[in-house]
């Protein structure tokens, strides 16, 4: 007889208790809002105080019906990861599935007529209460966590390039309720064998994964797979992580299978690095599931709305800044003399090749020992060009770049194309990043990442970007950039 393992009944304190919390805040906020809007005077009552076991009735059936949203919704599975966005998100999605079957109902109920600043009144002070009693709940997990309480055993098992990622979530974090004890070697392989899997998964990317390798050494090893009913059994696992390398998922089924057996909850961590994609987006045919491994968020409309953005923004940008050009080009022709402009090509959107433009900052005979980035305090620069690279204004003729549509305002930055050959040899998914147009400024400039700072630290600002692009994400660069200029950060 197989023995069931896990600590279920710890597993449930939590969402109960979230259950009893939104309960609690759902009838308080309803006996509070009519306290406030019959009883304390504050609004006028023409037609009387209206009985309150009709609201208590109504309050009760309100509450039912929100609960059961929220249950159908998954609100009350033990989901041990959570935020104010996400908090904010699942509340406020609840509250509209439920306020909005009741308000249905009460159109074709003529029974008895509800006041209508009670009802928008309530609405606002139960998703106020439900968010406070969300982040008290979230709070007392937390602590009840570092006491022990509810905290689940969990391993991993297999080894790939996700495995000290996985490793290090869990066990930096552990507020998510999770103790990781140990990784179990997949199949029959002996402490360490895993390891040759990732060697080969990994192609161009050895060097990003000979430091996880090396962090996932010192995970204690718990045994083979061959013997994971034993392993199981030793250590009362209630869940196993499998960060199985992608050329050994044909296992997956297997293993699963008899996870499933010994009534341990699975989750899987899909090998991206060895599959290299980039960010998944799934979608459906007709019900049959996909998987999108190229999916990119500046498409479509989006993509008409940052175009849009563009023209009007860098139209008026060199309108307004044209006093300001003529005064540059001026000084560095007295200055500095001929040429005004620097110009280079680079490489934008899909490989296509541009001139971008800049006012002159460095000598003339700047790069006949080579190309290469400028450092703090370099020597090449002019007279006038240590303040146009400090105030960033050497950049402003990229807004003709922008204007004629090969550059954006925002974007990963545009490299030559020498660079950017040996970059995409060197990195994996380099090229991914010039699926959108090359900006001005971005992700990775704002965030400190310009000049001589790493490529690679560049590249994984510069994909993140691609790959959760929004209007809002630009606003913000755009204001971070204003700021970093005002403050000079990095810019030389």
């Amino acid at each position: 007889m197989v023995k069931l393992v896990g600590t279920r009944k710890q597993e449930m304190l939590f969402p109960t208790l979230l259950f009893i919390g939104d309960s609690i805040s759902l009838i308080f906020a309803a006996l509070l809002v009519y306290a406030i809007r019959f009883a304390s005077g504050l609004f006028p009552t023409p037609l009387g105080v209206p009985a309150l076991s009709v609201y208590l009735a109504a309050t009760a059936v309100s509450a039912v019906v929100i609960l059961a949203v929220f249950y159908q919704l998954g609100h009350y599975r033990g989901q041990r990861v959570s935020g104010l966005k996400l908090d904010i998100e699942r509340i406020g999605r609840g509250l509209g599935i439920g306020y909005a079957l009741q308000l249905s109902f009460l159109f074709f109920y003529r029974g008895f007529s509800f006041s209508r600043s009670y009802v928008g009144i309530v609405i606002l002070a139960t998703f106020v209460l439900l968010l406070v009693a969300r982040k008290l709940h979230d709070r007392m997990r937390a602590r009840g966590y570092e006491r022990g309480k509810g905290i689940l055993p969990i391993a991993l098992l297999g080894r790939s390039a996700m495995t000290e990622s996985v490793w290090r979530l869990f066990s930096e974090n552990p507020g998510y309720g999770y103790k990781p004890i140990g990784i179990i070697e997949e199949g029959d392989a002996q402490p360490h064998q895993g390891r040759a899997f990732a060697a080969v998964a990994c192609g161009g990317a050895s060097q990003l994964r000979t430091k996880a390798e090396a962090i996932a050494d010192e995970i204690p090893v718990l045994g083979a797979s061959a013997d994971l009913e034993q392993i199981v059994f030793e250590n009362e696992l209630d869940t196993v992580v499998l960060t199985l390398p992608f050329e050994r998922y044909g296992r997956f089924v297997a293993v699963t299978g008899q996870l499933s057996s010994l009534n341990v909850k699975t989750l899987l961590v899909p090998d991206l690095v060895g599959l290299l994609t980039s960010r998944l987006y799934h979608f459906d045919y007709e019900g049959l599931p996909f998987l999108a491994f190229r999916h990119v968020p500046l498409s479509g409309l989006s993509r008409v709305l940052k175009r849009s953005i563009d023209l009007i923004v860098a139209g008026l940008g060199l309108l307004l800044a044209s006093p300001l050009l003529l005064g540059i080009m001026l000084a560095i022709l007295l200055l500095d003399g001929r040429p005004i402009f620097y110009s280079q090509e680079r490489l934008g959107r899909d490989g296509r090749r541009f001139h971008i433009r800049k006012f002159r900052s460095m000598r003339v005979d700047a790069e006949l020992g080579g190309a290469g980035w400028t450092s703090k305090n370099d020597g090449r620069r002019t007279r006038l060009g240590g303040l146009l690279r400090r105030s960033s204004m050497d950049e402003l003729p990229q807004l003709w770049n922008v204007l004629v549509g090969e550059m954006s305002l925002v974007g990963p930055r545009p490299e030559r194309p020498e660079y950017v050959e040996a970059f995409a040899k060197a990195i994996p998914r380099y090229f991914e990043r010039h699926r959108v147009r090359s900006g001005i400024t971005g992700w990775a400039q704002v965030n400190g990442h310009r000049g001589d700072t790493p490529i690679e630290e560049r590249t994984r600002f510069d994909l993140f970007y691609v790959e959760n692009w929004s209007l809002a994400t630009d606003l913000k660069i755009l204001w971070l950039t204003v700021r970093a200029v005002l403050k000079q950060d990095n810019a030389y």
